[in-house]
């Protein structure tokens, strides 16, 4: 059986400054989906689009991260994501 290289679906995305110049990835893919962040939490994706649209709207909710539009799918960045991973592990630690 071949083993064929892992495809990045969102490699070819570049996010663009408000001056059109863009912004150089700081990885392979530095955008991730709900479906990653639900897989690192281990929870279902529809949490993480509920906390989302609580967000956007005032509500109450947990998940502090800044989502970046990509059309009009939304992304978080890898760094910003692992980052906020990190500091609730950090801050949940006995």
């Amino acid at each position: 059986m071949t083993n064929f290289p892992e495809i990045d679906p969102l490699g070819h995305l570049v996010e663009i400054r408000p001056d059109g110049t863009s912004v150089e990835p700081t990885s392979s893919s530095e955008f991730v989906t709900d479906a990653w962040l639900a897989d690192q939490l281990q929870m279902a994706i529809p949490t993480i689009r509920s906390q989302r649209f609580k967000r956007l709207h005032g509500l109450d909710h947990w998940l502090d991260l800044a989502p970046v539009y990509l059309g009009s799918r939304p992304r978080y960045r890898r760094s910003d994501a692992l980052a906020w991973i990190n500091s609730r592990e950090q801050s949940h630690s006995f």
